[in-house]
């Protein structure tokens, strides 16, 4: 578990990277190659994965180890979803606060783009949740 826990951190920090790099220095990249989708599908991965590793790791999670896998993915999912939401907001903020008085990108063009955001980061965080549920699950001290 523990070179798992390394591993995300090490890719979410290459995400963020990409991310900041392809907003700041090639703002084109969100409209002409659709970067915005693989990043919503990694993103979700990353957070149920984080997920279902906090509650297989730390003792005060414990508990929800017992849960059917049917409800630790509903968990890991709907956690997973309420990142996204978090992350829409945030770009909701940035669009009204930054980007409309300073002229730059927007991140939210309309509602399909954050709709689309959604449905990604769910299709991410599904098949992560599910694919680490039954990693762990066929594990023997599990």
């Amino acid at each position: 578990m523990r070179t798992l826990g390394i591993t995300l951190a090490i890719v979410s920090g290459i995400l963020f990277a990409i991310h900041g790099w392809i907003v700041f220095a090639h703002p084109q990249y969100f409209e002409g190659f659709a970067i915005d989708r693989p990043m919503h599908v990694a993103g979700g991965a990353i957070v149920a994965l984080f997920t279902g590793l906090a509650i297989f790791t730390e003792r005060p999670l414990s508990p929800l180890r017992q849960l059917p896998w049917w409800a630790l993915a509903l968990i890991l999912i709907s956690f997973t979803m309420l990142v996204g939401v978090m992350w829409e907001l945030y770009e909701f903020g940035w669009d009204h606060f930054v980007a409309d008085r300073i002229g730059a990108i927007r991140a939210q063009p309309n509602i399909q783009d954050t709709m689309e955001d959604f449905l990604f980061d769910l299709m991410g965080g599904g098949v992560a949740s599910i694919l680490f549920l039954w990693g762990v699950r066929s594990r023997p001290r599990v």
